[in-house]
């Protein structure tokens, strides 16, 4: 007997041990596919991250493409641990895909080996290695003062060029692009305080950044050699330039990047640096792109550096007129010292007439009274305004030969350009001349000349000032004297102004002319006013005496002359077709387009679309999207026999209201370790469990007895359909819940008051993981009215923002991308819908009692007592 009851003893005891280890390999088992659903999301959100920096690097790069086959391994590397997670996940439930993968993948691989052979683009270039062939590389104004240095010899500074690849890398090591999209997004032409808002925030966020140690590297190195081949004694300053890919193409971007000249240290050049970079976001130039619907990608910025020219006088060629475009002349300014004050219109200048026919012939047209000049600052870096002599400022800046031999460079450049140029240049102080940039001259010819029999009985109220774009407009006559006049501009205004500010450019989508007392023909402004088709006046003394605030008038750009009210003929300038529309596109390259056709496109877009299957797979993103909406319906499908097999480490909640749940912790689920027999809510660690309780738990739901309204129609109805229920289902009326909890996680399963619900969800702090999804079935009473009460659920759902789909009486609910706050917020009123409504089929009539109960529930009325309803109505 005695041996019996050993023998007993030891295979009870041996079959608990067997049952302990089986129940750790099922839990382990469980909270292997809980953490492969982890890795999955993990997954999801690094390709959709990679996928949408890829397609911004395809955009941002248009003939190299440096670094593609590494991002693209990155990319497919990614996409097979995702497949990976899934089948895991689904105990091997998706194995085919692997060969859709694989498939896509070598044909991803090869296109990227083709198109990127490995060649690294240099981050600096000097300037004679420059060409335009690379304008890609060292932008607009950078590469055709390489080609005029190499090919015609022509005096250019020494120099190089910080690469576009170099501002990629500044901006990839910061991570800024993805953040500068989002803000770029919100933008619109009418938005001038958001537009204030968002270029202060990019260029705070680039100024503020890091650059990466192999860029800070190769600037100084660059700058070192440079200074080498500066005169011994003498301190090198340098010109820090932008030279975005459009600029000076196309597109002029005429004054609207940033120049920091005279730099004179290494730590002002790196700062000098991301100044210019940060430029590519002013106010200024985002107005530029949006009025010219470029597009944000096609500002790759570079940044041209030049040996600073000591500039005794400076200026701008224009090697036709403008005003005159079958004429045989080219206009000249000049002022003293360096050239800023000129383009950006703040000085007078000199202004010259010089024949294309012969360049020892000039006229001299205008000779301004020069005060003051700016300089280097040869002691401190950067510049000095200074006192410009008597004698100096009243004679003409540059000598005849100085002209002559300018103005036959020009000539030289425009020929080997093949258009019309703008010219920038210097002469330094013993008399040397510099080009300093030759950019297309952007000219229109103003439509038809206007006949002065168009303004016969009209008042003259003024003739002055020099013509900088031709064209004839009406509008009403709106002063600028500072910035924060321009709120008074609307469309149809004429400006008028004292001088160029440095917020009119980003005006010029709403005004029909421009008008400024002083300024020059050749400034900055006059360049974008003729891309804008815009007519303009400089040098128009007393414009703001003369043309009163709020009147009417017809500008007439061309005689230089302002009349009182509306021309007939005078309709408001227009761009030619085409110009300002979407910008220039490269010839598509076939190898990107197959490329891009392989990675990008979404074919799978609706779950429930029958073609929404694995053989349906035909790019990376499809396959992103299914694997995340097969791994979350696998986690979401967990059934009975889940919970049933791991019943061994169940914890039943010890709570007072008739709600009975078993858990089972996955890890983090609980404050303290094991697996207790009862666990108290105070020992809840999970986010989402404890949110979806506390709306469970409300005090204004009630627990004991029919909600109002029922019948005994209502309730026969549902003892019926119980017993026909608890014969279909698997799982017995009234079974208890089940939650699968971690510390962001919930997966609960609930068959309670004859229906079942199921709620899944991640609550974590990375909100593109976070989801609710809600499923939702059955009830005691008839099809109809379990209809009615799956619609009023659908009603609050959606009032919290889910997407709901019906059919009959199974409702599927989803909700993404909040963070943990929102969500803790969304669950707690989960918890309160599904623990008022378990049995509100019984009160469900009509339409109009569904409508009764979805108010009674927004009002907070958990309840639904009538009274309680009509007492929240009245207050």
């Amino acid at each position: 007997m005695c041996d019996m009851f050993k023998w007993y003893r030891r295979y009870s005891q041996k079959r608990t041990e067997e049952k302990s280890r089986l129940a750790d390999r099922q839990l382990d088992a469980l909270r292997f596919r809980y953490h492969a659903f982890k890795n999955l999301l993990i997954n999801n959100n690094d390709l959709l991250e990679q996928i949408t920096r890829l397609d911004i690097y395809l955009q941002d790069h248009r003939t190299v493409f440096p670094g593609l086959k590494s991002k693209v391994d990155t990319l497919l590397s990614l996409t097979l641990d995702l497949v990976q997670n899934l089948n895991y996940l689904s105990e091997g439930g998706f194995t085919d895909l692997f060969a859709i993968v694989r498939r896509i993948s070598s044909r991803l691989t090869t296109l990227a080996r083709e198109i990127d052979p490995g060649d690294k683009v240099p981050l600096v270039l000097p300037l004679e290695e420059v060409h335009t062939d690379l304008v890609n590389i060292v932008g607009g104004k950078a590469a055709p003062l390489g080609a005029l240095r190499g090919d015609l010899k022509l005096p250019i500074p020494d120099g190089f060029v910080i690469t576009t690849e170099a501002c990629q890398s500044f901006f990839d090591m910061n991570g800024l692009m993805l953040p500068i999209r989002d803000l770029l997004r919100k933008l619109t032409t009418d938005d001038f305080r958001g537009l204030e808002e968002v270029s202060r925030k990019i260029r705070d966020m680039i100024e503020n950044a890091r650059l990466p140690e192999e860029l800070r590297d190769a600037m100084e190195r660059a700058y070192e050699a440079l200074s080498r081949k500066e005169r011994p004694g003498a301190k090198m300053g340098i010109a820090v330039r932008s030279s975005a890919v459009p600029e000076d193409g196309r597109y002029s971007f005429a004054g609207q990047f940033s120049t920091v000249l005279n730099v004179t240290t290494r730590e002002a050049f790196f700062k000098a640096y991301k100044e210019v970079i940060a430029s590519n976001f002013n106010e200024t130039s985002l107005m530029y792109r949006l009025h010219r619907q470029m597009g944000f990608q096609e500002t790759d910025m570079a940044v041209l550096c030049l040996m600073m020219v000591l500039a005794r006088s400076a200026g701008t060629l224009y090697t036709t007129d403008p005003n005159d475009l079958h004429g045989e002349r080219m206009v000249l300014c000049s002022i003293w010292g360096l050239g800023e004050y000129l383009v950006n219109g703040r000085l007078p200048s000199d202004i010259f007439h010089i024949s294309r026919l012969d360049c020892s012939h000039f006229e001299p047209i205008h000779l301004a009274k020069k005060d003051l000049k700016l300089v280097c600052d040869e002691e401190l870096g950067g510049t000095k305004e200074i006192p410009v002599t008597r004698a100096d400022s009243l004679r003409f800046s540059l000598s005849e030969e100085e002209m002559r031999v300018l103005c036959e460079y020009g000539l030289k450049i425009e020929k080997y350009m093949g258009l019309p140029q703008d010219i920038e240049w210097a002469v330094s102080e013993d008399g040397q001349l510099a080009i300093l940039q030759a950019r297309k001259l952007h000219v229109w010819e103003g439509g038809r000349r206007p006949s002065r029999t168009m303004f016969e009985g009209m008042k003259l109220i003024m003739e002055r000032g020099t013509t900088a774009s031709k064209g004839l407009a009406t509008g009403t006559v709106v002063h600028v004297v500072r910035e924060k006049d321009f709120h008074k501009v609307s469309p149809g205004s004429i400006l008028v102004t004292r001088e160029s500010l440095l917020g009119i450019a980003k005006m010029c989508n709403m005004v029909r002319g421009i008008i400024l007392e002083r300024g020059n023909p050749l400034e900055h402004l006059a360049c974008v006013a003729r891309e804008y088709r815009i007519p303009m006046l400089v040098r128009a003394a007393n414009a703001m005496e003369l043309l009163a605030e709020g009147e009417v008038v017809t500008l007439d750009a061309d005689d230089a002359r302002v009349y009182e009210g509306e021309a007939k003929s005078a309709i408001p300038p227009q761009m030619e077709l085409g110009y300002a529309g979407k910008s220039e596109t490269e010839p598509a390259n076939p190898k990107i387009e197959e490329l891009r056709r392989l990675i990008f496109p979404l074919n799978l877009l609706d779950v429930r679309d029958p073609r929404f299957q694995m053989s349906s797979c035909e790019s990376i993103h499809d396959v992103i999207r299914f694997c995340h909406e097969q791994g979350i319906q696998a986690m979401f499908e967990l059934n009975d026999g889940e919970y049933s097999k791991n019943k061994f480490y169940v914890s039943r909640l010890d709570v007072s209201i008739p709600f009975m749940v078993d858990i089972i912790n996955l890890g983090g689920g609980f404050s303290a370790t094991g697996h207790p027999r009862k666990v108290e809510i105070e020992e809840i660690a999970s986010v989402p469990f404890l949110a979806f309780w506390r709306g469970v738990s409300h005090e204004g739901i009630r627990w004991s007895g029919p909600p109002p309204r029922v019948s005994v129609r209502a309730f026969g109805s549902v003892m019926s359909n119980t017993i026909l229920d608890a014969a279909r289902s698997g799982r017995a009326l009234g079974s208890r819940t089940y939650a699968l909890i971690s510390r962001d996680y919930m997966n609960l399963n609930s068959r309670l008051a004859y229906h079942f619900a199921m709620v899944d969800t991640l609550c974590g702090h990375t909100p593109a993981s976070n989801y609710i999804n809600v499923r939702f079935k059955g009830g005691g009473t008839g099809l109809d009215r379990r209809v009615l009460r799956v619609r009023f659920i659908a009603r609050v759902l959606e009032s919290l923002g889910f997407f709901v789909n019906i059919k009959q009486d199974l409702l599927n609910a989803t909700l993404k991308g909040l963070p943990v706050r929102e969500m803790e917020e969304k669950l707690d009123m989960v918890g309160r819908l599904l623990g008022c409504s378990r049995l509100l089929d019984m009160a469900m009539d009509d339409e109009a009692t569904m409508e009764y109960f979805v108010r009674a529930f927004q009002s907070g009325n958990y309840s639904f007592e009538p009274k309680l309803e009509t007492q929240k109505t009245q207050k």
